[in-house]
């Protein structure tokens, strides 16, 4: 007479050594899941390396400061590049393939166009001043992200420009459709 405990002991567990893959069950603990930390496409082709999902989910969540936050800390014209950035991340974007592309430098322009409305102030930190200065020459988008950045590491700058007025290409003759001033 065999006890509970003898039964136990004599248990048989068939193993095999074929792959129950073609009739997808069994155990697939020799299988993990591969993660890979990638920058999204459309992230990647941004000029400016927008952090651009995340702007997008803020959007959505009707966090409009946050996401233009977002954009200023690589970005400290997204007006001017909602406007004039002939947008490469729409060309690489994962959704376009589904239906279309998601319009981000329309996004961009509403958020800048949002905070000049509302009008927003950035609450982002300033490095402690270092008390160095820096010659900046020429006011266009370059120059003056140029002052921007440099202002948020702790430097002050100073700002040079042949023309009367600030703005580069934008202030002088050549004015692209985006940089026309509204009357």
């Amino acid at each position: 007479m065999e006890t509970d405990l003898s039964l136990k002991k004599n248990l048989y567990m068939p193993r095999t050594s074929v792959t129950t893959e073609s009739n997808k069950t069994g155990s697939w603990r020799f299988l993990r899941p591969r993660y890979e930390e990638k920058t999204s496409p459309c992230s990647a082709a941004c000029p400016v390396g927008e952090d651009i999902a995340r702007i997008e989910m803020l959007i959505t969540q009707g966090a409009f400061k946050e996401a233009w936050e977002t954009i200023l800390r690589e970005n400290p014209l997204p007006g001017v590049c909602g406007r004039v950035c002939y947008h490469p991340c729409e060309g690489r974007c994962n959704r376009r393939e589904f239906d279309t592309a998601i319009a981000v430098h329309t996004m961009e322009r509403f958020l800048a166009d949002t905070a000049v409305r509302n009008e927003m102030k950035p609450a982002m930190k300033r490095q402690s001043p270092k008390g160095k200065s820096v010659a900046i020459i020429g006011s266009g988008p370059a120059g003056l992200a140029a002052a921007w950045f440099l202002n948020m590491l702790g430097y002050e700058s100073e700002i040079f420009e042949a023309l009367p007025e600030a703005g580069g290409c934008c202030a002088g003759e050549f004015q692209p459709i985006g940089c026309r001033r509204r009357s």
